[in-house]
């Protein structure tokens, strides 16, 4: 989760700094704008890679991620539509590779987090 929002933390300065996004002015907005970024988001991508482990079949793993990727792109609609970041060049498409991104390295850190959890076997030692 820290990870997820240091990551966002890093695009939203990045995009801020290269003028790709604007950040309302209204401080009520703001705050919906930081509690999406630092709460919500990160909260769903914990979420889903909770759920996504607990799921043994493909095809509902599949489903999982589509639905929290819906969730994710809905926010980043709501934010749009309500004018909460303005954006230079702002696309679904864009917003749904980003989003994406965030989901799959949430799986691969957790993957990895699971890896170093193991425990170690006693395979090929001898008794």
């Amino acid at each position: 989760m820290l990870i997820s929002i240091a990551a966002r933390n890093y695009t939203t300065i990045l995009a801020l700094q290269l003028k790709w996004i604007h950040i309302t002015d209204d401080s009520i907005l703001f705050i919906v704008f930081l509690i999406h970024r630092e709460i919500i988001g990160p909260f769903l991508v914990l979420m889903f890679i909770n759920i996504y482990w607990k799921t043994q079949s493909g095809v509902k793993r599949i489903t999982v991620f589509a639905i929290f990727l819906i969730c994710l792109l809905g926010m980043d609609l709501f934010s749009f539509a309500s004018g909460v970041i303005t954006y230079l060049n702002w696309n679904l498409l864009k917003a749904g590779i980003g989003n994406t991104a965030f989901l799959i390295a949430g799986l691969g850190l957790s993957r990895g987090i699971r890896y170093l959890m193991q425990e170690p076997t006693n395979y090929g030692k001898g008794l």
